[in-house]
């Protein structure tokens, strides 16, 4: 199995926060809960918050009530204009569709809506009577791990991420493509002694 990550990965940018936007539209409290959402944003980097609660955060900022129909629509149009990097040119689409998964911390409403038919694991939102009342999953960091742990699998053969987030899922894999722009950026060998690390080629 060949894992790939999303964000970064397959794409330039982050996609979350853009897709707060497009739930939110243009309704005048936007602005301030962007300003909190930002705030937020600064507590994570200097560690005062995880990701988990960072991410909670945005989802009652900007979905909480929203209609299950609601964030459905968004995500479709919105998965439209996510722009995909020469990555999934190159590695992605020359991977076996059988043997391929995206395993990511974005939300798994708006992946799916993007890749049709593909394998997707993702953060889940939970809902009550049909409106968004919270996370109900963030697959970020272990918990990544622990989705594939649950499902029998020790070892991937090979895993593509932009991020040291992903180390618990680095740890599976016979080989990790670190990248950076849309490119394969290093190469890390894993074995079962020790781990050796190669320019990209």
């Amino acid at each position: 199995m060949t894992v790939f990550d999303f964000d970064k990965t397959l794409t330039d940018r982050d996609t979350l926060a853009g897709f707060y936007r497009e739930v939110a539209g243009d309704h005048s409290g936007y602005a301030l809960k962007r300003l909190v959402m930002l705030a937020a944003a600064v507590l994570y980097k200097l560690r005062l918050i995880d990701n988990t609660r960072l991410k909670k955060i945005g989802v009652r900022l900007f979905l909480v009530g929203k209609t299950r129909a609601a964030v459905t629509a968004a995500a479709e149009r919105y998965a439209r204009r996510i722009r995909l990097n020469g990555l999934y040119e190159s590695a992605f689409l020359a991977t076996d569709p059988a043997g391929r998964l995206i395993l990511s911390a974005s939300l798994e409403v708006y992946l799916s809506a993007r890749f049709p038919g593909e394998r997707i694991v993702g953060s889940r939102l939970r809902y009550r009577n049909e409106r968004v009342a919270g996370l109900e999953i963030n697959r970020y960091g272990t918990a990544k791990r622990d989705y594939l742990h649950r499902r029998g699998i020790d070892r991937i053969a090979a895993l593509y991420t932009d991020s040291s987030d992903d180390r618990p899922l680095m740890d599976l894999a016979d080989r990790t493509y670190l990248v950076a722009a849309g490119r394969v950026v290093r190469q890390i060998d894993r074995s079962p002694i020790s781990a050796t690390a190669h320019s990209a080629v």
